[in-house]
């Protein structure tokens, strides 16, 4: 995985106001569909802070294991 993947959704939370993004988890086929569209490359349109929140979430853990 490139530098730039990695950086890439920290970059696109912060385009986002909302509060409790990461109380808030999104539905699992949203999650699975984004994570697929960012792991080949893709940044979706209609992205939902609380799904990237989540995704930060678990590779923030996915680091630490």
């Amino acid at each position: 995985m490139s530098e730039r993947s990695r950086i890439q959704p920290f970059k696109l939370l912060l385009q986002f106001q909302a509060e409790g993004i990461f109380r808030i988890t999104p539905e699992n086929s949203q999650e699975e569909h984004v994570r697929e569209q960012l792991n080949s490359g893709i940044v979706p349109d209609d992205i939902d802070v609380h799904c990237l929140a989540s995704l930060i979430k678990v590779f923030g853990n996915a680091m630490f294991v």
